[in-house]
């Protein structure tokens, strides 16, 4: 029964780890998007602006150093 409640414990855990990375793209694919609108709105091309956009939001060395610790300490669980 105990390694029944951990197996159940642990999919759940994934379950939810997958959600979170989900939700974690989504935002970002908004912002992207967001930001690219803004720069069409100042005469910039959508390609050049979506560019631009993907560019200062996820080439960004900070951004993608904080993402990716996130993401470490979501998958460490909440006891590490």
């Amino acid at each position: 029964m105990r390694l029944l409640n951990r197996l159940r414990s642990w999919l759940r855990a994934m379950l939810r780890r997958s959600r979170v990375e989900n939700e974690m793209d989504a935002e970002l694919r908004f912002h992207i998007e967001a930001f690219a609108e803004d720069l069409v709105r100042n005469g910039v091309p959508r390609e050049e602006a979506l560019r631009r956009a993907r560019s200062y939001l996820t080439i960004s060395k900070d951004l993608g150093r904080v993402m990716s610790r996130v993401k470490a300490i979501y998958r460490s669980g909440p006891n590490a």
